[in-house]
């Protein structure tokens, strides 16, 4: 699919992508969700209660992947949903608060009001 020129959400993807890319021990495995497991086996942390990093890592893998997938989107409404989930993720991995994702969205909110 080819990208579509104007991005609803510029701002919010680099930022998310920003985040994830520091968080990420190895960010360029960024994969859809059902190649995870194998690749991110590597990773597993036997000290305990380390356990559930590997889990973090496949689910800001999967959040760098949809950041990646989300402009090729011809339909804005799906877009939107998938920025929210990516929003969402991120603020459960804790690499920013909900008030900081409001911001952020409404920066580019703003900036697409000013275009048009």
């Amino acid at each position: 699919m080819e990208k579509l020129v104007g991005n609803l959400y510029p701002n919010t993807i680099e930022f998310c992508r920003q985040k994830l890319l520091a968080y990420l021990p190895h960010p360029s495995l960024a994969v859809p969700c059902d190649e995870l497991p194998d690749l991110y086996m590597c990773f597993v942390d036997t000290t305990p209660g380390k356990g559930s990093d590997i889990a973090c890592w496949r689910l800001g893998s999967y959040l760098l992947w949809m950041l990646d997938q989300i402009p090729t989107f011809n339909d804005a409404e799906k877009r939107a949903r998938w920025i929210g989930y990516v929003l969402f993720g991120c603020e459960a991995l804790g690499l920013f608060t909900n008030d900081e994702s409001r911001a952020i969205v409404r920066e580019d909110v703003n900036q697409s009001k000013s275009t048009t």
